[in-house]
C-alpha cells in the first residue's frame, strides 16, 4: 500500500506570530498568510502559549481559521489548555467586545475539530 504525499506544514505557535510580524515589516505578509490558508494539512503546537493581541487573534489566526473552515481543509492543534482556557487567552482582557471575538474564533475551532486529550509523562523535561 503506498501512501500519498500530502504537503503539509507544521508551525509553533509562539514562533508562527513571531514570524508574520517579521513579515509585516518585509512587506511579506500576504503570501506568508496565503500558504497558511491554502496548505493542505496544516498543524498548529502549543496553541495558547503565543503573546496574544487582537491583531494575533483577528487578523492572523482569525483570517487563517476562517479560510480553512470555509474550504474544509483540515487543521489539528495541540494546546495545554481547554477550549473554555483557550477562549479566556484569546479574549485577551475580558471586555465584551473581546469576549464576543474569542467566543468567534473557538467556535471556528470547535466546530473544525474533534478533542482529544492526551495524557501522559512529560517529554519535554
Amino acid at each position: 500500500m503506498k501512501v500519498a504525499d500530502i504537503e503539509t506544514i507544521l508551525v509553533h505557535a509562539p514562533g508562527f506570530v513571531s514570524e508574520a510580524k517579521r513579515k509585516i515589516r518585509t512587506d511579506s505578509f500576504d503570501s506568508f498568510l496565503t500558504s497558511f490558508q491554502h496548505v493542505p494539512v496544516l498543524l498548529i503546537d502549543d496553541i495558547g502559549a503565543e503573546a496574544i493581541s487582537p491583531w494575533v487573534r483577528d487578523e492572523l489566526f482569525g483570517i487563517i481559521l476562517q479560510y480553512r473552515m470555509m474550504h474544509r481543509l483540515p487543521t489539528l492543534y495541540s494546546s495545554n489548555f481547554s477550549g473554555e482556557e483557550l477562549e479566556t487567552h484569546f479574549s485577551i482582557d475580558g471586555s465584551p467586545q473581546n469576549k464576543m471575538k474569542a467566543q468567534r474564533l473557538m467556535q471556528r475551532i470547535s466546530t473544525t475539530t474533534t478533542q482529544i486529550e492526551l495524557k501522559g509523562e512529560n517529554r519535554r523535561r
